[in-house]
Parts: structure tokens; C-alpha cells; sequence
């Protein structure tokens, strides 16, 4: 080849000059210098600075300086090549000679600096031997000119590598310390990394450049080469070799550099798997919402079995495991009957046995490694005087049913393929779809869902606790449909009386002989005998732990004896001792004290109670016999778990006093012995056999003398009628004479009879008590000292009159039952009515609440339960004319009647008030409407179809039983059409027709509520046209410009209202949150409009408005970082870190802190503090100490903090802004407090959250620690194990047990052990090929996506990108238009359709839905279109633009690093294109993060390989997609005819 020309020339001395600039820049020193250094010159510095004299360094001086050698004649040889047939001015092999005599004039003092150049050199060195041109060095005369340019391309990465590691080993002494603690010389975070990567690239690529191009076109001559460059030929390939050995010889104390280079690139929970686990909670919580249960409540019986086994004796139950039909049982492979019945009389520790099977259940799962076998668990317990059963968010009283739902939403949580067949399921079904539905009729629709198929290792293991507390029928039925489900891959445990059992077999005509059972008291001696050892230990029982002889004996005797006694029932045990306990205390003599350890003291349940009550009774007065009824009703019959505060208000409802007394020392004082204040402040039972033993109990009447009121009073009346004179004047006289001279003297038989009080709470008494209180409540003006009940006063009462009428109606005609009586019915219809007419009442209390969850409005338990007691034959008895007017008026039509006063009311709040927002009373009216109509339409359909039985299930399609379906109605109506209704029944039954102001700016405000912003705008221009207009049109008005876009008119419309704001002197306290949020609105519609002065003005105004209102303080830091004046916002902080806040103890910097954790996006706010602060050491000083602060006032505060998010919002400041050792354990420390208080029993969604991630911190030390280090050494299994304990210990949340487990696998991959880190996401694996074997495709894009993220914890890569090119929209499967292109292929050949589809792409473009966000923040949304980048380091994703600010250094967030590694996923549409639909392009490899080459093959194809490299057998009837079914087909039809 021609001698380069002068415009190669030209560019190799600008390669050099960018490259001399750069080490300049870095270095703060010359490469060009007055006297170059020669190879010679080096050589000396070298033997000069490594002389081998000192005796404890282990050679490694000998091996610094002999791998450098080699390097240097490398350079050598390659100086010589870049100069050949050139005219340059300079040498580029002198230039590479002076940076590294830069680099060996480092002292040596700095810590790894023989280690660190030892791995620099000696990685230089192995890339030698690749360098294929030294083989013919001594034949070329002409170098070909793209060798020569990667010649030179090769010593300038050499020159940046010196440059690198110069500043690295040579800064201040603040920076060297930094930067060495920090990271290591080979790290990512260093910048060695990506130019040893160019290195190698380059020398990759002069070696296909030699092996491609014969010797004689790469070279013209065999002659003329100097002998020095001969000579230099032989020495450095002998120098190569012997390079090659020192690096073999490093391996016994070095890890291998590219194992070094893996110690930072754990690879952690992608975006992807975020958006995965979103839309799995997404699905968890509309299945809980159908099944109408609480996502959060459904853990309740977990962390109830928690409770017990944490109290319960260590070692309680530990002989269940030595039991055969239990080891059978537990044992999922083997064949064994999956029902066990655990028998025992109640106090026989049933419960603290089913959660100790819950707790070895756990430990089985939790074993990642040696079970492949896929395990859900789910629980419930039945308990005395459940809540749950009473809960609005269940309309369904039934516990069974309760128990399987709440069951099925456990499982949905663990299990994705099962939520998302249940999902599936139960999506178009309506909420009420349950609420006729037999127990088992419910078990085959949730357990599996009928769509779900089957898996050979999938397994559900169910627990149910206290059968026996169920209702007969209950208990019944669902023993019933848990045979009728009995399957291999259901296991149950169930434990009940033997009673109940027997009952439950009778009715089906089974025997127990044919269920496994274990009769718990035949066996639970020993966990007799321990609780025996603590009772007798317990503080409570103190007489029993004296050294006195006698009691040394009665001791004795208890521990003799009891145990047979006891009967294997713990009650037992508790009784008999509490008996010999108050005989020690009373000095009973010793025989009779050893005389009650006997069967005799064991009376019956309700014997014991009675005579606690007995006692109570005696020493207790009226007063305080009459609280404690109070309490008793509320704690047992009430809807929800009571507050002290609220029966304090309670109680002064009953006395319309205030109590004297605190309430909590009186329960604790005078009524221990029935009840007790929890943890959380709320009132429950002592003892839950009291809920039986009261409703149970029959009705005391109230004595004539006996009175509510507590003051003492008489009253006498006179009427005189019809009378003579004479008779009259008789009467006065004997009066008189009684007053003057018997003075009243009553007999002896009235004498001393007081009034008396009986301890009493049936449940007649309760529930009119109940309802008698909450109407109280609603008829009186509200007051400081009971408007604690009015909530639940306005959400229970209809439930209430619900409760009573069904109990009225379980009494029936039992003579023997005294229920109510007619005046008492009488009674509560009175109050009833005249709350329905003087809407006003309700009004008083109204609540937003209220207003937007429809309180009243369902057919049972509202409006249903009210026209019930409406119509009751007893109720006209006291009412007047007019009442009973109206009550007739109202019970003769649509059953909603009854409440259009109600309506009317909130027909007012809507359009004439501004209480509340304008949507809510809307909705409530809204709901109105919509259960008008479909009452009408019943009625209707009644008198045309009067004989229901003819028309079968019509009956379940036509809703008869007249529940709400609010679902389908909104469907088929718009929201313009329900809002002109609306306006309708206001105008003609409201008669609201005055259009104010008023009118027009809350019918704008609906309007906006439904993004209708032409109307909205309409209505609030009309409103400012019209007099008394407020400020908050205005507003509105802005919002709705906003909305559409029209930023300048919206800043205008908001200017109008701050003119108003601030004109005022004081403004209310919701004007002041307003004033302040619509600042901060303002001030980002002006950074919008780049007005960035007029935005910091606002802001600053924001703050003036109320300094203890935070948000404006956040938006105002915010904008100072984000247009570059740090120090403004340094200087913002330093003031609030001065200034005391609101808080005791807590600057207004630690306030704003402290409601970080409460907002949205907490992380986000703490980050923007740390990036103002993370470039002054003093401000971030201040930061530090002020998180730790407020981390110890959330401790030492009564209030409920989230200091979960505090510890780690802590442990982030201190891991990353500190080089210190103490710094990171001290940011350990509160990671490790974070995740134990988020995982805890009190733990919830979002805490778990915050838990996850510091967990997930902790997770990453210990595997960049781990990996760090020889994988043989101590130090190294140190850290596995902490990552495994840590990934075990997530076990009881799904979510968070998942992403470590991922993280787990991601270690055992870069750790060299890939087939680990499959075994260990091998469940995980198999769950994401099920999510493909259901028969609807729409929803297959999650699972390649969860597919896609898992093979990328595995280093799998380009099997990866095969996966992610499958996330993609429904169009990716199904065209919009099959139906219609199944018609034009019905005439053409089945083979020919199906290749037609099979080459088909889609026909339009995916949707544009967003489906992630950017890591960036840069408020980008992307979609199935975009492509996207995921580090494989850390837990983001960037699109491209981010990912270059991120390289550049100027991406405004602490993510991610710019040495990370990426993997470019590609685009949905580019892919298809190309591949076409159920076909995917795999291997090929991988180039700057992006495939290259490959070949395409049907998706069925490739998923059987993914099947087979994972070991996962393929189900016999699994059919994942059609399409790639029938492109597998053509394929093959077309391979075939190119072989024929």
C-alpha cells in the first residue's frame, strides 16, 4: 500500500495534540517536553525506583519493574510502526516514554501502588501476544494505513491510561484518601476500565485486519528494516511470554482483573422488573377490590399466627413434626391425602399449632435452593367477635366467604401466574358477583381460577384455624367445599373441635376414619408441662413463688398432678392455677388449697364467667356498672374496633357528662378483668369467650326507678277532672296532714331499696343501643365531646338497623326470646323519620368521606336496611299526623325515596356550596341517580314478569336482588350526559334555578373534574361575569387553561386570585395552604415560559406565606439547583437549619425533613438535598447531622413517624457523601433498622417499600465486598452468607423476597457460577413461561419482559434482547382487525393463510401508552416504541438523551455512574418489523451494547431452548402462541423445498 499522504498525516498529529491536551487536563502536567525521554531513560527510572531491596514487599517490586519492561519495549516497537514513511514532527513512542515516567516518579508510599500497576501492566502485556504484526516485523518495509492508524490509536489510550492512573496515585492528600477508599484502580467508577476495553479492542481488530489481508497486500517489501527493530521483535516475544507467566503467578495473591472489574457490576432489580411488580400490585388490588376486601387487611391472619407464635412457650409444637400422618402430609411429593384435620377442645393450643406449621411452611419455601417446587401459602383464622366480618370494605357478612377471598388475594400476591389468571377471571365480573354465591360455588371461581391450567410444581397449601368458631352452616359449607376442591396440588389444614368435625362429616355422610386427623390433646403433653413451668413462674402468680415449705409442696403438687388434669387443655391449666393462686393469697389452709387441683375446679366456660361477673357485680357500683355496659356494647356489637377517645365521647353521649376520671386508668383499675386497651389505643375484650357468653345472654329490663341520668330526681303530676269541690279540698287536707305530721314515713319494705344495675350486654341491648347513640349524635348539633363519633355515626347506622332487623328475624317466634318491644321500635323509627326529614342533621356532620364512597347507597346495608325499618308494622305508633304522612308517602314507591331529602341536601352541597369539592357531592348524586333507575327498571320488569321462576339464571343477568352496578351504568353513560342529569333532578326536584356565581363556578369545577375543559372554561367565564365571584374561579379558571395547554392565560387567571390573597390581613388556614400550593403552580407555568426571575419571586413569596408550610421551600431549593445557584440554595438551608420550627426540638430544616418521608416521592426530595449539598463538606456536615436528628425525634416521638424512610434516607447520605469505614457502617446500621421496622408485624405497603431498598443497599455492600475478594477466602464466604441470610429474610413479603433473590442470582453469576444463579431463580424462570400459558395473549408482554429481565441476571445477555424484543403490545400477537382478516383468509388454503400471517407485520403502529419513565427524570415517557437503556450495574433506565448527560457528567441526579455498562434494549416496532409477529431474532453478538447478526426463529422455538438450558420440562398441552406455532410450520415447509 501508498506511504500515508499528508492528510493522514495531518490527522495522526491531531489525534496526538486532542491527546496532549487531555493529559494536560488531567495531569496538570506537559507531555511535550524540552528533553523527550528515550527508552533508555525510562529503563534506568525503572531499575532506579524498583531496586528489589526491600525484604517484605514478596517480589512484588521484581514484577512491577519486569512487566513494565515489557510494556515499554512494546511501546517501543509500536513508536517505530507509527513512524514509519512519515514526516512527523514529534515521537510518538518519547511522548508515551514521558507519562510513564510521570507515573513511576509517584512516591511509593501510597497504599496498592505496586499491587495497582503490577494488574496495569500486567493486563497491557497480555494483549501482546495478540499484536499478530510482531510475527512478521522483520519482513515489512511499508506498514498498510488502517494498521498504522490503530498503531497510534493504541499509544494514545496508552498515554490516557498513564494520565489516569497519574491523577488517581497523585492527588492532594484529601483526594488520594477520597479516591482510594472509594474505588480501585481497575474499578468502573475509575475510567482504566472503558480504555483497557479500547485497548483490547483495538489489538482484536489488527488481528482480523492481519488474518483477513494476505502478507503480500499488507506489505510491499521484505527488505530494508532496520535490525534494531529485528531485534526488538525477539525481545519482546520473548518478553511476552514471560509477561504470561507473571500473570500466572499473580493468581495466588490477585484476583483475576476481569474479576475485579465484575466487583461493581452487581447486577440489581432492573426498571423493567419495577414496571413487572407494578403491574402485579395493580392486579392484586382490583382483585381485592372485586372480591371488595382491603389489599392490606388480606395479611391480617398472617400477622395474627406472627402474634401467636411469638407468644407462645419456644418449642410449642415441636412434636407435630414427629407425627407420620403430619410428615406425610407436609411432604408435597409424596401421594398422601391433602387434608389434615387437627382436633382439640378449644384452649387445646390448635392455633399456636397452625401457625407453628405456618412458620416450618416458610422455612420449606424460603429454601431456594433445594426446592424447585413453587409453594403459595395463605391463612386465616376464625376468632371470636371478628371485626372482619363486620368491615364495610366486605359487604358480605359471611366469614367463610371472607376466608376464601381473603386467601385467594394472599396467594395473587405470591403467585403471579395465579393473580393474573384470577384476574382475568374476575375482571368483567361485576362486585356483587359474590355476594349470593354459595361457599363452594366461590371456592371453584377462586381456588384456582377455572381459566388457570395446571403445573406439575405448583402447589397451594391453605390453613384454616377455628372451624368451630364459625356458625354451624358456616362451618358446614365450607368443610364441604374444601372436599370438593380436595386435589395433589391443594393441601389443607384445618383445626376445629372434634365436635364440629363430626357435625361437618354427618352432613355429607363421610367419616372422619377416612381424613387423617391428629387429636391434639393425645399429644401435646410436654407443651402442658412447659406452660405449667411458666405459668407458675409468672409475675401475676407471685404467692406461688415463695422458698416457704408448704407452698414448696403445693408447688409440688401442681406439677404432679396438673397435667392429667389439664387434659391437654392450656384454659385448664390457667384456671386451676389461678384458683390456687387466690387461695395462697387468701391463707386458705393446705388441704384445701391441694384439694382444688383437681377435675372438680374445672366448671364450665360460661360457669367461670358468670362468676367473674358475680364478682364484678359486687364491687362495682351503678355508675360504674352502667360505663361498663357501655363499653361492653360498643366493644362487642360495633363495626370496627373502638378508640379510648371514642368511648370517652360514648360514654358522655350515655351521661351527657364528661367521666372524671381518665378513662384508661378506670379500664385498667376497676374492668381488667373483661377488658383491655391494645397497643394501638383501641378497646378489645380480655377474654374472647365473653362475646358468646353476652350474646347469649337474655335481656335485663330496665326498672321503672332506675334512670339513664345519674342525678337523683322527683317528679310528681295532679290532674284533676270531673271532680267536686268537696272531694278536692279532702284530697289537699290528707296531703297536708301526710306532709305536717307522717312526714312521708315510707314502710320498712320500701326502705333501703335503692336502684340496682345488672353487668349485661345482649344483643337486642346492643344494637338498639348502637343505634339509639349514633342517632343522638346526628339529631344534635355537633359538640367538641362526641364529634369524634359523628364518622362513624353517618357510615354505620344503616348497618346497625340492618344488624337488628336480622336478629329480630333469627328470634322469630320463639316465645322463650325477649327481643324488643314495640315502644322501643317505636322509639328508633321516631328518630329515624326525623333525621330523614331535617336533612339538615345529616348536613351538620357531612364528610367528604361520606360524600365519595356512597355511604348509604347500597341496597342491603343502606337505603335497603332503612326502608325495612321504614315499613315495620310497630313503627307508626308514635308518630304525629304529619310524620305519618310522609312515612307513608315514602314507603309506597322506589325504596330510594326515603333518603331524597338527603339528596336534596347534597344537591344543595353540590351547586350551592363550597364546602366540600364540587366532585364529591356530585358522585354521591351521581350513584343516586344511577340506583333510581335501576330500582324503576326492577319494578318495571316485576310487573311484566310477575312469575320469576319461569325465567332461571336471567335472574343473576337482571340483577334482581337490586344491587348497585355503578361499574356497567358508567360505562354506557358519558360524563356530559350524567352531569346534564344531574342538572336536571337539581332543577325540577332542588329547584335550584338562580345561574349565580356560585352555580356556574361549581358546575365548572364538575365539568374540570372529568377533563371536559371546553364546558369548565365556559361556565367559570359566565361565573366572572357575574356579581360576588370568588377568587377561587379564578383559579379553577387557570387550572382548566393549564390543562389545555394555554400556559400565559393561565398565570393570568392566577394573577386574579393572588390579587385577592394578598389584599387580605389574615387569611384563614386553608386559604394559606391554597395561596401557597398555587405559588408553587405559578412559579412552575413560569419556568415553563423560561420566566425564571418571576418564578423565584413566587416561590420566595411561598415561604413568607407560612414558614412551617414546606412545599414551597422544596420547589424554591429545587429551582435554585436546577438554574446553577447552589450557593443560594446552601445559604436557604443554612437559615432554616438556624430557625426553630413548630416541632420541639427540630430546626425548620429538620420539619421539612421530617415531611419528606410523608410525600409521594420522599427519595426524591432527599436526593435534591444531598445534590445541593454534595460539593460543600460543611453544608452537607449540617445535612448529615440534621437527618440524624430527626431520626431520633421520630424515635423519642409519641407520633407516628416514618422512620423507615428516615433510616434510610440516612444511610444514603452517609454511604455517599463519606469515604469513611464508620461513615458506611454507620449507614449499615440504619439500613439495617430500616428494613426490620418496614418488614415488621406493623409494616405496610409503603414502608415495605422503603425496607426493600434499604435491604437493597445492604445487599450490594456485601456483594461488591464479597466480590472484591478471592472467592476461596474467608472474607468472601462472609459476605455470601450475609447475602443469602439477608435474601432468606425477606421470605414473608413476595415482592421484596423476589428482588433480592434476583440480586442473589446476579451474584452467584458474576461470581463465576452461573448454574447457581439459575437454580436459584429457577421458580421465578418457571413463572414467567406461565404467564404465557393462558389463552389470552394481551397480556404475554409482561411475561417477556419478566423473562427478559431474569436472563439478564444471568449474564445471558443476547437471550435477554430476544425477550425484550417480545415486550411489546397486544399488536405483537393479535391484530385489532382479526376478526375481519380471518374472513378474507377463510377461502385461501390453510397453509397459505397461515404463511400470509406468519409474514405479515402489524398493521399500524404499537399504542403509545407510557410505560416507563426515564431514570433521568427528564419527564420523558416511554413506550413500546422507544428503545431503552438498562445499566446492568444498577436499579435504572435512561433513554438516549439522559444516557449521554449521564456520560457527560451533566445528568442532574445522583444515579447510575458513567463508568456503569449498559444494555441497550430494542425497539418493539423495529423488531417486528423484521421478524415479523411469532418469530424472534436470537444469538448473534453483542456490539456496544447492541446485537449484531443473529438469525430469526419461530418464539415457540426459542422459548424451548430457554426451557432446556434452565432444565424445565415443557407442559404436554401448553399452547404459548399460535402465531409462532405457524411460522414454525412455514419454516419448515420452506426449509424443505430448498432441500428438495
Amino acid at each position: 500500500m501508498d506511504t500515508p499522504n499528508k492528510e493522514d498525516e495531518q490527522t495522526f498529529q491531531q489525534m496526538w495534540v486532542e491527546a496532549r491536551t487531555r493529559f494536560e487536563a488531567t495531569t496538570k502536567k506537559s507531555l511535550m517536553q524540552s528533553k523527550n525521554r528515550s527508552l533508555d531513560d525510562v529503563m534506568k527510572a525503572l531499575d532506579h525506583k524498583f531496586n528489589d531491596k526491600d525484604p517484605e514487599d514478596g517480589g512484588k517490586q521484581k514484577r512491577v519493574k519486569e512487566l513494565a519492561m515489557n510494556v515499554l519495549t512494546f511501546i517501543n516497537l509500536l513508536g517505530g510502526i507509527a513512524a514509519q514513511g512519515a514526516s512527523v514532527v514529534f515521537g510518538p513512542a518519547n511522548l508515551c516514554f514521558n507519562a510513564m515516567q510521570y507515573l513511576i516518579d509517584i512516591p511509593t508510599k501510597i497504599t496498592k501502588f505496586n499491587d495497582d500497576l503490577t494488574l496495569l501492566f500486567g493486563e497491557i502485556s497480555a494483549f501482546m501476544k495478540q499484536f499478530k504484526i510482531y510475527q512478521r516485523i522483520e519482513k515489512f518495509a511499508e506498514i498498510d494505513i488502517e494498521l498504522k492508524q490503530s498503531t497510534h490509536k493504541l499509544m494514545i489510550i496508552f498515554v490516557d491510561i498513564c494520565a489516569i492512573s497519574i491523577d488517581i496515585l497523585s492527588g492532594s492528600k484529601l483526594k488520594r484518601f477520597k479516591t482510594i477508599a472509594k474505588i480501585a484502580l481497575f474499578d468502573n467508577d475509575s475510567g482504566i476500565h472503558d480504555k483497557l476495553e479500547e485497548f483490547k479492542t483495538l489489538v482484536t481488530h489488527q488481528g482480523q485486519i492481519s488474518d483477513a489481508v494476505t502478507l503480500e497486500h499488507v506489505l510491499k517489501s521484505e527488505h530494508d528494516i532496520s535490525s534494531s527493530m529485528k531485534g526488538v521483535f525477539e525481545k519482546l516475544s520473548r518478553a511476552s511470554e514471560e509477561s504470561g507467566q507473571l500473570l500466572n503467578e499473580m493468581q495466588d495473591t490477585h484476583e483475576d482483573v476481569r474479576t475485579i472489574k465484575a466487583g461493581t457490576e452487581a447486577l440489581t432489580r432492573d426498571a423493567t422488573e419495577r414496571n413487572m411488580e407494578k403491574n402485579w400490585n395493580e392486579q392484586v388490588s382490583k382483585i381485592a377490590s372485586k372480591l371488595t376486601v382491603s389489599s392490606d387487611a388480606v395479611q391480617t391472619p398472617e400477622k395474627d399466627f406472627d402474634q401467636i407464635r411469638s407468644a407462645s412457650i419456644q418449642g410449642t409444637g415441636a412434636w407435630l413434626k414427629s407425627i407420620d400422618i403430619y410428615k406425610e402430609w407436609i411432604d408435597l411429593e409424596a401421594g398422601s391425602n391433602p387434608l389434615l384435620l387437627l382436633s382439640g377442645s378449644n384452649g387445646s393450643g390448635k392455633s399456636v399449632l397452625v401457625s407453628a406449621i405456618l412458620e416450618e411452611l416458610r422455612v420449606r419455601i424460603k429454601n431456594v435452593g433445594n426446592n424447585s417446587t413453587r409453594v403459595s401459602l395463605a391463612c386465616y383464622g376464625f376468632r371470636k367477635n371478628e371485626k372482619l366480618s363486620r368491615d364495610t370494605s366486605s359487604k358480605d357478612s359471611h366469614q367463610a366467604a371472607t376466608a376464601l377471598k381473603y386467601m385467594a388475594v394472599q396467594i395473587a400476591k405470591q403467585n403471579e401466574p395465579y393473580a393474573k389468571n384470577l384476574f382475568s377471571h374476575l375482571e368483567p365480573k361485576d362486585r356483587s358477583f359474590s355476594r349470593d354465591m354459595s361457599v363452594k360455588e366461590l371456592s371453584k371461581e377462586l381456588l384456582p381460577p377455572p381459566s388457570m391450567k395446571d403445573s406439575s410444581d405448583m402447589f397451594y397449601i391453605l390453613l384454616l384455624d377455628g372451624l368451630d368458631q364459625l356458625p354451624p352452616d358456616e362451618a358446614k359449607q365450607l368443610f364441604d367445599a374444601v372436599f370438593a376442591m380436595r386435589s395433589p396440588k391443594l393441601r389443607f389444614a384445618i383445626s376445629a373441635t372434634e365436635e364440629t368435625f363430626d357435625d361437618c362429616m354427618n352432613v355429607s355422610g363421610r367419616s372422619l376414619d377416612s381424613v387423617p386427623l391428629i387429636h391434639v390433646q393425645e399429644h401435646n403433653e410436654a407443651d402442658i408441662k412447659q406452660f405449667i413451668d411458666s405459668e407458675l413462674k409468672h409475675p401475676k402468680h407471685k404467692s406461688l413463688q415463695g422458698d416457704a415449705a408448704a407452698i414448696s409442696r403445693i408447688v409440688t403438687t401442681v406439677r404432679q398432678k396438673l397435667p392429667d388434669i389439664a387434659n391437654g387443655n392450656f384454659n385448664n391449666v390457667s384456671q386451676v392455677i389461678e384458683r390456687v393462686n387466690e387461695a395462697v393469697e387468701s391463707e386458705h389452709l393446705e388441704e384445701d388449697i391441694e384439694g382444688l387441683i383437681s377435675a372438680d375446679t374445672l366448671k364450665n366456660k360460661d360457669v367461670m364467667i358468670e362468676r367473674l361477673i358475680k364478682d364484678l357485680n359486687d364491687s362495682l357500683n351503678v355508675q360504674e356498672i352502667e360505663q361498663l355496659n357501655e363499653l361492653l356494647i360498643w366493644t362487642t356489637y360495633a363495626f370496627k374496633w373502638m378508640t379510648v377517645a371514642e368511648m370517652q365521647a360514648a360514654l358522655f353521649l350515655r351521661t351527657k357528662r364528661a367521666p372524671l376520671q381518665n378513662l384508661e386508668d378506670k379500664i385498667r383499675e376497676k374492668f381488667s378483668k373483661v377488658l383491655r386497651v391494645t397497643s394501638g389505643g383501641t378497646l378489645e375484650p380480655k377474654d374472647w369467650d365473653l362475646d358468646d357468653f353476652f350474646e347469649k345472654s337474655k335481656r335485663v329490663k330496665e326498672r321503672d326507678d332506675l334512670k339513664k341520668n345519674d342525678d337523683p330526681s322527683i317528679s310528681m303530676t295532679i290532674n284533676i277532672n270531673n271532680v267536686k269541690l268537696s272531694k278536692v279540698q279532702r284530697f289537699f287536707w290528707d296531703l297536708s296532714e301526710k306532709i305536717v305530721l307522717d312526714k312521708f314515713a315510707f314502710t320498712e319494705s320500701l326502705v333501703g331499696s335503692a336502684p340496682t344495675a345488672t353487668i349485661n350486654a345482649n344483643r337486642f341491648d346492643g344494637s338498639l343501643t348502637l343505634i339509639r347513640r349514633c342517632l343522638d349524635v346526628l339529631l344534635d348539633e355537633p359538640k367538641e365531646e362526641t364529634k369524634i363519633l359523628s364518622r362513624y355515626a353517618l357510615q354505620y347506622l344503616p348497618r346497625h338497623f340492618q344488624e337488628l332487623r336480622e336478629d329480630l328475624d333469627k328470634a322469630g317466634q320463639d316465645i322463650d326470646e325477649d327481643t324488643v318491644e314495640p315502644v322501643e321500635r317505636q322509639e328508633i323509627v321516631e328518630s329515624l323519620v326525623n333525621l330523614l326529614q331535617s336533612a339538615d342533621c345529616i348536613e351538620r356532620h357531612l364528610t367528604d368521606g361520606f360524600l365519595l364512597d356512597g355511604c348509604w347507597l347500597d341496597e342491603k346495608y343502606g337505603y335497603g336496611a332503612i326502608w325495612t325499618w321504614l315499613c315495620d308494622s310497630e313503627a307508626p305508633g308514635r308518630l304525629n299526623r304529619k310524620d305519618l304522612g310522609w312515612l307513608r308517602q315514602m314507603t309506597s314507591g322506589n325504596k330510594l325515596l326515603a333518603l331524597k331529602d338527603v339528596a336534596l341536601m347534597i344537591t344543595r352541597q353540590w351547586l350551592c356550596h363550597r364546602e366540600f369539592p364540587a366532585a364529591s357531592p356530585f358522585k354521591w348524586i351521581d350513584l343516586f341517580l344511577d340506583q333510581m333507575s335501576l330500582n324503576q327498571g326492577q319494578a318495571q320488569t316485576s310487573k311484566q314478569s310477575p312469575d320469576l321462576s319461569e325465567r332461571g339464571n336471567d335472574l343473576e343477568e337482571e340483577n334482581v336482588n337490586g344491587t348497585a352496578r355503578p361499574d356497567t351504568t358508567e360505562r354506557s353513560i358519558s360524563s356530559q350526559e350524567r352531569i346534564s342529569r344531574a342538572l336536571e333532578w337539581a332543577e325540577n326536584e332542588a329547584k335550584i334555578t338562580d345561574k349565580d356565581s356560585l352555580w356556574h363556578s361549581r358546575l365548572g369545577a364538575t365539568y374540570l373534574s372529568f377533563e371536559e375543559t371546553g364546558l369548565s372554561k365556559k361556565h367559570f367565564l359566565a361565573a366572572k361575569e357575574l356579581p360576588n365571584c370568588s377568587w377561587m374561579t379564578s383559579k379553577a379558571l387557570a387550572l382548566a387553561y393549564a390543562m389545555d395547554g394555554d400556559t400565559e392565560m393561565a398565570i393570568q387567571e392566577m394573577d386574579v386570585a393572588f390579587d385577592y390573597l394578598r389584599k387580605q390581613e389574615n387569611l384563614a388556614a386553608r386559604e394559606k395552604i391554597d395561596f401557597i400550593s398555587n405559588l408553587v403552580q405559578s412559579a412552575d407555568w413560569h419556568l415553563q415560559l423560561r420566566n425564571e426571575a418571576m418564578a423565584l419571586e413566587q416561590l420566595k413569596e411561598a415561604m413568607q406565606v407560612d414558614p412551617d408550610n414546606y412545599s414551597g421551600h422544596y420547589a424554591l431549593l429545587k429551582l435554585f439547583i436546577d438554574i446553577g445557584q447552589e450557593s443560594e440554595a446552601w445559604n436557604l438551608l443554612r437559615e432554616m437549619s438556624t430557625q426553630s420550627s413548630k416541632r420541639d426540638g427540630l430546626t425548620r430544616f429538620g420539619s421539612m425533613l421530617l415531611e419528606f418521608s410523608f410525600w409521594s416521592e420522599p427519595f426524591a426530595c432527599f436526593e435534591m438535598v444531598f445534590r445541593a449539598t454534595k460539593n460543600d463538606d460543611d453544608m452537607f456536615q449540617v445535612v448529615s447531622e440534621t437527618l440524624q436528628s430527626t431520626v431520633d425525634f421520630a424515635r423519642e416521638s409519641k407520633e407516628t413517624y416514618d422512620r423507615v424512610g428516615l433510616l434510610l434516607a440516612h444511610g444514603l447520605a452517609l454511604a455517599h457523601n463519606s469515604t469513611e469505614e464508620k461513615d458506611m457502617q454507620a449507614a449499615l446500621a440504619s439500613w439495617r433498622e430500616s428494613s426490620q421496622l418496614g418488614f415488621g408485624p406493623a409494616g405496610t405497603e409503603k414502608t415495605q417499600e422503603s425496607a426493600l431498598s434499604a435491604a437493597t443497599h445492604i445487599f450490594h455492600y456485601h456483594l461488591s465486598r464479597a466480590l472484591s475478594v478471592p472467592s476461596t477466602s474467608v472474607e468472601f464466604k462472609s459476605h455470601e452468607a450475609r447475602l443469602e441470610e439477608l435474601t432468606e429474610s425477606t421470605g414473608s413479603v413476595p415482592r421484596a423476597a423476589r428482588a433480592l433473590r434476583c440480586s442473589l442470582g446476579s451474584f452467584y453469576s458474576l461470581s463465576g457460577r452461573d448454574d447457581m444463579a439459575r437454580k436459584v431463580l429457577l421458580n421465578d424462570m418457571k413463572t414467567g413461561l406461565d404467564l404465557l400459558s393462558d389463552d389470552d395473549p394481551g397480556n404475554d408482554y409482561l411475561a417477556f419482559l419478566f423473562i427478559g429481565c431474569l436472563l439478564m441476571y444471568t449474564r445471558d445477555d443476547l437471550n435477554a434482547l430476544s425477550a425484550f424484543s417480545l415486550f411489546g403490545p397486544t399488536e405483537r400477537y393479535f391484530d385489532e382487525d382479526a376478526e375481519e382478516e380471518e374472513g378474507h383468509e377463510a377461502n385461501k388454503p390453510e397453509s397459505e393463510a397461515s404463511l400470509a400471517k406468519a409474514k405479515s407485520p402489524a398493521k399500524k403502529a404499537p399504542d403509545t401508552s407510557s410505560l416507563f419513565e426515564c431514570d433521568g427524570k427528564c419527564g420523558n415517557n416511554l413506550t413500546f416504541s422507544d428503545r431503552m437503556w438498562y445499566c446492568k450495574v444498577c436499579d435504572t433506565g435512561f433513554d438516549d438523551e439522559c444516557l449521554q448527560k449521564l456520560k457527560d457528567g451533566t445528568l442532574p441526579r445522583f444515579v447510575c455512574s458513567p463508568d456503569h455498562q449498559w444494555l441497550r434494549t430494542p425497539s418493539w416496532i423495529d423488531e417486528f418489523r423484521s421478524t415479523g409477529k411469532g418469530r424472534v431474532r436470537i444469538e448473534g453478538e453483542l456490539q456496544n451494547g447492541e446485537r449484531a447478526g443473529g438469525r430469526i426463529v419461530p418464539v415457540e422455538e426459542w422459548l424451548d431452548m430457554i426451557r432446556e438450558k434452565w432444565g424445565i420440562k415443557k407442559a404436554g398441552d401448553d399452547t404459548l402462541l399460535t402465531d409462532s406455532k405457524k411460522a414454525s410450520e412455514e419454516i419448515s415447509s420452506e426449509d424443505s423445498k430448498k432441500t428438495g
